[in-house]
C-alpha cells in the first residue's frame, strides 16, 4: 500500500505544481483507501488527514467517488480535516 500512497502523492504534487486543483477518482483512491461502506466516515477522515499532512485541502465529492485536492494558502486551515495521528493508514475490515 505504501507504493500506491507514494504514487498518489507524486501524482497530486505534479498536478498541483501546474494547476489549482487535482481531482483523483475512485480507481486511484481505492488502491490506498479501500472501499468499505461500514467505514465510510473513517475513510473520509483518512483522506482529509492525508491532504492536511501535505498542506492541501480535500473536497470529497460524489460520496467518495472523487476527491479534489487543492494547495492550502499560507496560514489557511482546512477545518474539515480531523487531527489524526497517522494520515493515510489502512482501513481495517470489520
Amino acid at each position: 500500500m505504501k507504493k500506491y500512497m507514494d504514487l498518489l502523492t507524486e501524482k497530486i504534487i505534479k498536478r498541483l505544481n501546474t494547476h489549482k486543483s487535482c481531482t483523483i477518482f475512485e480507481n486511484d483512491l481505492s488502491c490506498v483507501w479501500p472501499v468499505n461502506e461500514k467505514q465510510r466516515q473513517q475513510r473520509h477522515a483518512l483522506i482529509k488527514a492525508f491532504a492536511k499532512a501535505h498542506g492541501w485541502s480535500a473536497t470529497i465529492l460524489d460520496p467518495g467517488i472523487r476527491v479534489t485536492f487543492r494547495k492550502l494558502k499560507t496560514g489557511e486551515r482546512d477545518d474539515d480535516a480531523p487531527a489524526l495521528a497517522k494520515a493515510g493508514g489502512p482501513i481495517s475490515s470489520v
